[in-house]
C-alpha cells in the first residue's frame, strides 16, 4: 500500500522556490513565475514590448515635426537682364582688353576696334569745332568790349588727348583779341591825338583873338584923339589914314582867327564821329565774324556728334560695373559682324535671384513673401550651407518642358546681399548665373502622425467620392 504521506507530499504546491525580487511591469503581468508554472509569459512579455514600442511610437509621431514643404529645384538668375555689348557697324579687333569671368567698371575699354579713317574723320571735325568754339568765345567778349575771355565750358567734357590743341587753340585767339584791340587803340589814338591838335589850335587862336581885340581897343582910342588933332589942324590926315588902316586890318585878322577856331571846331567834330564809324565799323565786323562762326558750328556739330558716336564705338566700353560674361571673341584681328554680341555683363552689387521650376501639384502652396531654404548644390557638400532667401513672386501660368513633359511654376526667390557673405569664407565668386540649387518653402507645420495617415485620407476622401 502506498504510504500516504508520498500522496500528499505530491499534491502540495512547491514553494520552496522565492519569487523574483524587484516589482514594475515584469511582476506585474506575473513574469516572475518559472516557464514550467506559466507558460504563456513570453507571450505576454511580448505584447508588452509591442505596447510600449506603440505608446512610444504613437507619443513621437503625435508630438514629432515633420512640417510639410515644396521642394524645387532651379538655378541661379539676375535681377533684371544681363548688360549685352554688341557693336553697331562691326570691323576688325584691333584689341582685347578683357578675359571669361573678369571684373569690370562702368566705361572700361573692353575691345578696341580697327578705324583709322573714322579716327582721322573724328579729329579732323573736333578740330574743327575747338577752333570754332575758341572763336565764339574771343567774339562774344570783343563784343561785350571786355578785355579777356575764358575757355568755353563746353572743353571741360573733352577727352585729354585734345587738351595740347585746345591751349595751343586758346593762345592764338587771345593774340588776335590782343593785335584786335591793339590796332583799334591805335586807330583811336590817330583821332584823339588830332582832336587834341584841334583843341590846342583853338586855344591859340583865342588867345589871338583876344590879344587883338587889346590892340583894337588901343589903336580905336588913338585914332579918336588923332582925328580930334587933324580936325584943328594939329595932325596930318596921313595919320589918321594910317591909324584907321591899322584897325581895319586888325579887325580882319580877328575874324580870320575866329574862322581858324570854327575849323578846328569842326574838325574835332568830324574827328570825334569818325572815331565812332571806326568802333561801329569794328562792332559790325565782329558781328559779322561772330554770326558766321556760330552758323558754322550749327552746320558741323551734328557732323561733329555722329563722328565722335563713330569713333567712339572704335572703343567698346562697359555699360555697367560688373563681371564680363559668355565673351564671344578671343583674337585679334577677328572680324566682327554689324550687330554681333559680343559679351555679357552681370551687374555688379544685384541681389541674387533664383528662378526656381515649382511643381505643378504645389502652385498653390507657395505665394509671394514666403521664406525659402536655398542650397547651392554645385559647391562642395560641406561648404554649401543652407541659406535663407525670399519668395519675390510666383508666375500667373505654369509651364511644361517640352524635353522632359513636366509641368511647373516659375517662382523667383531672391538672397540679400547680406545673407550672401556666408559664403564669403568660400568666395562668392564661385556664384554665377546658370548654377543649380535645390529650394525648399515651409508650407505648414505637420506631426509625423498627420505625414502618415495624410496619404490615408486622400486615398479614403477619393474612395468615397468615387463611391
Amino acid at each position: 500500500m502506498p504510504d500516504s504521506s508520498n500522496f500528499d507530499t505530491m499534491d502540495k504546491p512547491q514553494n520552496d522556490s522565492k519569487p523574483p525580487a524587484g516589482g514594475g511591469i515584469g511582476a506585474l503581468l506575473g513574469f516572475g513565475k518559472s516557464g514550467s508554472d506559466d507558460p504563456s509569459r513570453d507571450i505576454r512579455f511580448g505584447m508588452a514590448v509591442v505596447f510600449i514600442f506603440f505608446v512610444v511610437l504613437m507619443g513621437w509621431a503625435t508630438f514629432a515635426r515633420v512640417d510639410a514643404a515644396v521642394y524645387a529645384t532651379g538655378q541661379i538668375a539676375v535681377v533684371g537682364n544681363l548688360q549685352e555689348v554688341a557693336h553697331k557697324e562691326g570691323g576688325i579687333i584691333a584689341a582685347l582688353h578683357v578675359k571669361e569671368g573678369e571684373m569690370v567698371r562702368k566705361g572700361q575699354e573692353l575691345i578696341t576696334m580697327s578705324g583709322d579713317e573714322t579716327e582721322a574723320n573724328a579729329n579732323a571735325l573736333m578740330g574743327q569745332y575747338i577752333d570754332l568754339k575758341t572763336r565764339e568765345a574771343r567774339l562774344l567778349a570783343e563784343q561785350g568790349q571786355r578785355a579777356g575771355f575764358s575757355e568755353p565750358v563746353e572743353f571741360a567734357d573733352l577727352p585729354e588727348a585734345f587738351r595740347p590743341l585746345i591751349n595751343d587753340t586758346m593762345d592764338i585767339q587771345r593774340k588776335t583779341m590782343a593785335s584786335n584791340r591793339t590796332f583799334l587803340a591805335s586807330q583811336m589814338s590817330v583821332l584823339q591825338q588830332r582832336v587834341k591838335q584841334s583843341e590846342q589850335q583853338i586855344v591859340g587862336n583865342q588867345e589871338q583873338m583876344t590879344a587883338n581885340q587889346t590892340r583894337q581897343a588901343l589903336t580905336k582910342e588913338e585914332l579918336t584923339g588923332v582925328e580930334d588933332l587933324n580936325a584943328r589942324g594939329y595932325a596930318p590926315t596921313t595919320r589918321v589914314r594910317a591909324l584907321q588902316e591899322s584897325v581895319a586890318g586888325m579887325e580882319g585878322e580877328y575874324g580870320a582867327l575866329r574862322a581858324q577856331v570854327a575849323g578846328a571846331q569842326a574838325q574835332i567834330g568830324e574827328t570825334q564821329m569818325q572815331a565812332v564809324g571806326i568802333r561801329k565799323q569794328y562792332i559790325d565786323n565782329v558781328m559779322t565774324d561772330l554770326n558766321d562762326t556760330q552758323g558754322r558750328l550749327k552746320t558741323m556739330e551734328p557732323q561733329l556728334v555722329a563722328a565722335r558716336a563713330a569713333y567712339d564705338r572704335l572703343h567698346v566700353r562697359a555699360t555697367a560695373s560688373g563681371k564680363v560674361m559668355g565673351l564671344s571673341v578671343s583674337t585679334v584681328g577677328g572680324v566682327i559682324q554689324p550687330g554681333q554680341k559680343l559679351l555679357d555683363i552681370v551687374p555688379e552689387a544685384t541681389p541674387l535671384v533664383i528662378k526656381a521650376m515649382v511643381p505643378a501639384r504645389n502652385g498653390n502652396d507657395i505665394h509671394p513673401g514666403q521664406i525659402a531654404q536655398v542650397r547651392f548644390i554645385s559647391l562642395h557638400e560641406h561648404s554649401a550651407p543652407i541659406l535663407e532667401g525670399k519668395v519675390l513672386d510666383v508666375s500667373g501660368d505654369a509651364f511644361t518642358d517640352k524635353e522632359s513633359g513636366n509641368t511647373f511654376y516659375t517662382a523667383r526667390v531672391q538672397i540679400s546681399p547680406e545673407t550672401l557673405a556666408t559664403l564669403s569664407r568660400m568666395g562668392t565668386e564661385q556664384l554665377k548665373p546658370g548654377l543649380p540649387v535645390e529650394v525648399v518653402v515651409p508650407m505648414r507645420e505637420r506631426t509625423v502622425l498627420q505625414y502618415i495617415l495624410e496619404p490615408l485620407n486622400q486615398s479614403l476622401w477619393k474612395t468615397f467620392r468615387e463611391s
